[in-house]
């Protein structure tokens, strides 16, 4: 959450100590961000296992938040949009996207209407404070925009040629550090979130276009390239000393939006295979799109294994989306692996893994867990009512395409696990023998990063676009709803 700015820390704390100073509890606009604030507290600060409630706890305050925000005031001030971001952040918990969209768009047209898009003149003598509070909400709404309208597949609501404002200052948070939090986290989530706009806009957006699909995707490829390439040494990953919450999540979303972005080449893949055309061979698979998809089911491994390392240490929000929704698609992208001829048929148990990791999340109360947990096993169960079999692995080395991936550099070796998920205490053990399978294994898993650095990768990135001719956009419109549909379930 810390990515992510809402309000003033102190500023917030004195207005509440002020309320309660002079017990004036009637301004409906204070008491509704409050409420609001009240419920992220809530649903952030209860452990696994320990409510009872047949609700996602915090619920009772976002609903009293709720029965107090005025939809559409004639003249929004700060507060009043920074309640309707609280309210559209707890709505993850919810499981309510569309709400949150609806929220975002309406928090979007009052930022508008106050000119939160422009930077304030200096000539007005805005305080700095709350000159950077007004940038920081700006992006956090824009964020939000952009990474909930890929994850449902809405468009998104405002393009960048119209925002003329400046980025977070890393200045202010030296200088106010009681107000604001570092700014590198929100810089680097501003920039995937760019990107995430352009991979909704021009992979998902079923428009005629003068540019083929595969020029789509080199454009949105080279440009995650280039960002993970420019990642401040704080928002990398590490293998020799413990990663921060921030950074891990930033990547797990780096990885979904790659994933997002390729998984049409691999569904499409998947439909030649299953109509014989590629008689179980990568030899009539053209090399683009076998680079492309190998990318795809090696960033779905890497989002597997962050996300078991995050369950096993107990070190996410247990009522949360985002959890939940980088291991589903992360598993959906493994069955197809488990399918290919290019993939691993291996790969299906970390679907189990995925599917026990889920299940144990939706007793907890986690509504997401618990849709994307049956949208999971219809497709396990697709497999087995079809007698669908696993592609034959390909023990040759040199043919394998796990194998033959580079050992000498690039690999980001996984810390120890415990040999008990000890934050999660019903976990089946069952899961406890994959987790050790996994991790006390020598298959190292390639960082996402690293995928587009490969040299058949780069070859493409580097292609002259002329030189695609395949895959019409109009093609792949049937593949485009099959993917959009199993990441906004």
């Amino acid at each position: 959450m810390s990515t992510f700015h809402f309000v003033l820390k102190k500023d917030t704390m004195d207005m509440l100590h002020s309320v309660y100073q002079s017990q004036d509890f009637e301004n409906p606009s204070i008491k509704c961000k409050f409420f609001a604030l009240f419920a992220l507290g809530q649903v952030y600060s209860t452990p696994y296992g320990s409510s009872d409630a047949p609700y996602v706890p915090g619920s009772d305050y976002f609903a009293k938040a709720l029965s107090l925000i005025q939809v559409i005031p004639e003249r929004p001030n700060m507060v009043h949009i920074e309640s309707l971001l609280l309210l559209a952040f707890f709505c993850q918990f919810l499981n309510r996207f569309h709400s949150a969209y609806l929220f975002i768009g309406n928090a979007l047209r009052l930022a508008l209407s106050m000119g939160l898009n422009y930077n304030v003149p200096q000539s007005q003598n805005l305080h700095p404070v709350a000159r950077e509070h007004r940038i920081r909400i700006w992006w956090s709404i824009y964020t939000l925009d952009r990474f909930w309208g890929l994850k449902s597949g809405f468009p998104v609501q405002i393009h960048d040629k119209w925002i003329h404002v400046d980025l977070p200052s890393g200045l202010a948070s030296e200088t106010y550090p009681d107000q604001f939090a570092d700014s590198a986290f929100a810089m680097s989530t501003i920039e995937l979130a760019k990107i995430t706009g352009n991979t909704t806009g021009d992979i998902y957006c079923q428009k005629q276009s003068v540019e083929s699909f595969l020029h789509c995707e080199q454009k949105v490829l080279t440009q995650l390239k280039q960002f993970v390439q420019s990642l401040p040494e704080q928002m990398r990953l590490h293998s020799d000393k413990p990663n921060s919450k921030d950074a891990i999540h930033l990547h797990l979303q780096f990885n979904f939006c790659v994933i997002l972005a390729i998984r049409p080449v691999l569904l499409h893949i998947l439909k030649l295979t299953k109509k014989g055309h590629s008689h179980q061979s990568t030899d009539t698979i053209s090399p683009v799109l076998v680079t492309l998809s190998e990318a795809c089911i090696h960033s779905a491994r890497h989002s597997f294994a962050l996300c078991v390392d995050e369950w096993t240490r107990g070190s996410f929000a247990i009522y949360g989306y985002a959890f939940p929704a980088y291991l589903f698609s992360a598993a959906l992208v493994l069955v197809v692996s488990s399918l290919l001829p290019l993939g691993n048929p291996g790969d299906l148990a970390s679907t189990e893994t995925a599917l026990e990791i889920l299940k144990n999340l939706s007793l907890t109360g986690n509504l997401a867990s618990r849709d994307l947990y049956d949208h999971l096993t219809r497709v396990r169960q697709c497999l087995d009512d079809n007698s669908v079999s696993p592609a034959l692995a390909l023990d040759n080395s040199e043919n394998n395409p796990v194998n033959a991936l580079p050992m000498d550099e690039g690999l980001l070796p996984m810390p120890p696990r415990p040999n008990r998920c000890s934050g999660y205490p019903h976990v089946s053990s069952g899961l406890e023998d994959l987790n050790s399978q996994l991790f006390e294994s020598n298959v190292p898993y390639l960082t996402t990063e690293m995928a587009l650095h490969q040299p058949t990768m780069l070859n493409f990135l580097t292609r002259p676009h002329v030189d695609f001719g395949l895959l019409d956009p109009v093609e792949m419109f049937n593949d485009f709803d099959l993917a959009f549909s199993s990441s906004s379930s």
